[in-house]
């Protein structure tokens, strides 16, 4: 089975454009390592970085997709069982549910990338 990778964007409060960079730097190892699924921390109003780094790093995952370097990626709230590319998701790599303790909660914290 496919590994999850998690990573918190919000450790150590950076600014969103180095937070951006982590995550492509994230992103490029995972993908090095052969992994397929990414649940990246971003926060909201009510975390650590007070929402400062949800519309940069989401930003920054469409700007990827465009240009191909993720395949897609889940907005948090959207996560669950109703959503399409949710059930695709979890279709294709079990654990992005099994170990996500946050499955179909509904808080807009974090995002789920595939690569």
């Amino acid at each position: 089975m496919e590994p999850l990778y998690q990573v918190n964007l919000e450790l150590g409060n950076p600014e969103p454009k180095r937070a951006v960079k982590y995550l492509e730097f994230i992103i490029a190892s995972v993908r090095a390592n052969n992994g397929k699924v990414i649940k990246a921390w971003h926060g909201n109003a009510e975390t650590e970085s007070h929402g400062a780094l949800k519309a940069p790093i989401r930003a920054a995952l469409r700007r990827l997709k465009r240009q191909g370097r993720v395949n897609f990626f889940i907005c948090s709230e959207n996560y669950n069982e109703n959503d399409e590319a949710s059930r695709y998701l979890i279709d294709k790599y079990p654990l992005a549910k099994e170990k996500d303790a946050d499955w179909g909660s509904g808080y807009d914290t974090y995002v789920m990338i595939c690569l």
